[in-house]
């Protein structure tokens, strides 16, 4: 069906909708990858920093963060960049998600830095942006094993605060595995189906 510049009856109208949310989850499914790779990322991270506290320093166990974070992104990028989309067109959907991620990145270490600042948790903070980033990006593409992870982590969110700061560390990657890593597998999934 090729877009001309008429108007389109019902069944036009439709089959425009169906295609284009068709490709927003073709988009989505490609960067599964992320999905997978910063469930296990983060999950690593948190159950080696609650680990670390156990057997070090407490104040050296943090130190797993920016080593695995910063690793993880140069992966990211290099994984982008080797695998870029096949037909090499971005839809605006995608063009949507690359952003709200980016910025999302940012604001995580933006939460972190301001947290250490204030002496204060960042994981509160950071558990509910991780919640609006997947509940937007599964309302988008109409997944909901992602829209229930999102869900889980506006309640991890809330229960974080009320939990000693060392065992948020078991929440966070609880939460990760099962609100992030979990859809990014059922998201692979539903791409070979």
């Amino acid at each position: 069906m090729e877009l001309e510049d008429k108007p389109l009856n019902p069944q036009e109208s439709l089959l425009l909708i169906e295609k284009f949310i068709s490709g927003t989850r073709g988009n989505i499914k490609r960067s599964a990858f992320g999905f997978i790779f910063w469930g296990i990322l983060i999950a690593v991270a948190s159950f080696g920093n609650y680990l670390l506290m156990l057997i070090i320093k407490p104040e050296m166990a943090g130190l797993i963060w920016p080593v695995l974070t910063i690793g993880g992104f140069i992966v990211t990028m290099i994984y982008y960049t080797a695998n870029p989309k096949k037909d090499g067109a971005v839809s605006t959907f995608g063009h949507f998600f690359k952003w709200l991620f980016l910025c999302g990145g940012i604001t995580y270490f933006l939460f972190v830095f301001l947290s250490v600042k204030e002496h204060i948790s960042p994981t509160p903070f950071m558990l509910a942006l991780t919640a609006l980033l997947i509940t937007v990006a599964g309302l988008a593409m109409r997944f909901k094993p992602m829209i229930f992870g999102g869900i889980l982590f506006f309640v991890v969110s809330i229960i974080s605060v009320f939990v000693m700061p060392v065992n948020q560390l078991l929440l966070v990657g609880g939460s990760f595995i099962i609100g992030y890593l979990i859809p990014g597998i059922l998201l692979v999934r539903k791409k070979e189906e």
